[in-house]
């Protein structure tokens, strides 16, 4: 494992923890709430989904696949999303972990940028929180309470 993963896991699970919480406290029918003008908390967290993939994905290709799609019914089921979601957190640990530290450094391809492995990680962080913070608007927006650790990072 390099060094920068070793440093930054206990981050990503902690932060990985907003999302396990909130799986929990979903079900299927929420997937299907709407706000006018913007997809479902189901499309929403699609997308989430796919994001994810798409970024540990690119650790081991050395490219960002922005066209990566998942399967349909992660909008709709809440166990898919969480067999997903396991599925691509621990390819994203994976990955990352499986760089050497000259590896940590390489360049990945973001089509419009090229940026070290070590920043690509710090995106996707940043990507998750703004999914996070998207969710936060749903689940008000339904008058569900917001999981607490989700409320207490977020707000």
């Amino acid at each position: 494992m390099n060094t920068f993963a070793t440093e930054q896991l206990p981050l990503i699970d902690m932060t990985l923890n907003l999302r396990h919480e909130l799986m929990d406290a979903l079900s299927d029918e929420d997937l299907a709430f709407k706000i006018t003008g913007n997809p479902t908390l189901g499309g929403l967290m699609k997308q989430f989904a796919e994001t994810e993939q798409q970024y540990a994905d690119s650790f081991v290709t050395g490219k960002h696949d922005w066209s990566l799609t998942l399967e349909p019914e992660l909008a709709t089921s809440v166990s898919a999303l969480k067999a997903r979601f396991a599925k691509s957190e621990k390819a994203f640990k994976d990955n990352l972990s499986s760089l050497s530290d000259e590896e940590a450094g390489k360049i990945i391809d973001r089509e419009h940028m090229q940026i070290p492995a070590t920043v690509q990680f710090h995106i996707y962080r940043e990507a998750f929180l703004i999914y996070s913070a998207k969710i936060v608007v749903y689940l008000r927006a339904m008058g569900k309470q917001v999981p607490e650790q989700m409320d207490m990072w977020i707000g």
